[in-house]
Parts: structure tokens; sequence; C-alpha cells
């Protein structure tokens, strides 16, 4: 599903698994906490990034209530990363979020039939060319497309995300409604 009717779909999806009681991170932090101890432990090279995720998404997670949970996901890594680095008395690996990027994050949501204009295909998944653009900006440390995400910004970064998610949900009021109409069936 692409466009539009990929939003309706991701968003039924984190319905169910929202019903079902899915929506936890901590199972996959463990992981991500034991990957980490094995690369620092390896002397493995690791980048770090927070994949972007479109405002309306972050909205609709805060429907359901889960919009403390999406955030502190994102402290908890950099605390994870941090912890662990210490553990093996090393320099944290970078951990470079996107999901303050205005113009994309933010875009229109557009039809399928224009979905070729889109960074999102739906709104998690992305296409190709906001790929390449991620993975430029994590082997180019002076890059300006991405935040080098540290403790002493990380809310900051949170709230340029909410922002922008006020301003997309302001500016599209009638789509964002229509969507979760569509989503959560009355």
């Amino acid at each position: 599903f692409t466009g539009r009717g990929g939003y309706v779909f991701i968003g039924r999806d984190m319905l169910t698994l929202n019903d079902k009681g899915g929506l936890s991170p901590q199972r996959n932090l463990q992981h991500l906490r034991e990957l980490l101890r094995f690369c620092y432990a390896n002397n493995i090279e690791t980048r770090l990034f927070l994949t972007p995720t479109h405002v309306f998404l972050v909205d609709f997670w805060g429907r359901l209530g889960h919009r403390p949970m999406w955030e502190d996901f994102r402290r908890q890594v950099l605390q994870i990363n941090a912890e662990t680095a210490m553990e093996f008395e090393r320099v944290p690996f970078e951990l470079v979020g996107f999901d303050q990027l205005s113009g994309v994050v933010d875009e229109p949501i557009y039809l399928t039939r224009d979905i070729d204009k889109a960074w999102f295909i739906d709104p998690v998944h992305f296409q190709p060319n906001l790929s390449q653009l991620i993975m430029a900006a994590l082997w180019d440390s002076e890059s300006e497309v991405g935040v080098r995400l540290s403790a002493e910004n990380i809310e900051a970064y949170l709230e340029e995300v909410e922002s922008l998610r006020k301003s997309f949900v302001r500016a599209n009021r009638e789509l964002v409604e229509e969507l979760n109409a569509k989503i959560v069936p009355r």
C-alpha cells in the first residue's frame, strides 16, 4: 500500500498492535544493548541513526497515548549507547536523528498516483532517494542533514519534531481527520 492508503494501513496496524498491548520498545532496546556490547567489545565501526517518521504517524501515536513512549525511545537509545560505551571505556557511537527534516517528515500525504513526488511511500517507509540522503549524511560528519544527537540537544530535537507535527496537523486538518476516521472507524 502506498500513498494515503498506506497511511491508513500502517495506522490500522499500529491500532491492532496497540489493542494487543504490543507497542512496547523494551525488547528492542534490550536487543540494541546486546548488539552495542558486541560492537564495542569487537571494535566494530558502527553508525547509529533514527529513521525519519512522517509527523502524521507521530500525531497518531499521540492520539493513542503513546507519544511519550515514542520520545522516550529516542532518549533511551541515546542513553543505552552512552552507558554501553562507558562500560567498555569508549567514546559513544554517534547517533544521528532524522525525525526533524522539515519538508520531508511533514511533506504532503500524496495520493498513490503521485507517490513519485513523495519522500515517503507510507508514514514509515521511504523512497530510495531519502535512503541515499540518510546514508550520505551518516558518512559525512559535516552534513547538515540530520542532527547528531547528544544529552544536550535531545530535548530541542524532540521539540522541533513537535513543532513540525503541530504545523502539519494545523495546515492539513481536514486530511488528518479524514485519514484518522478511516483508521479508527466510528
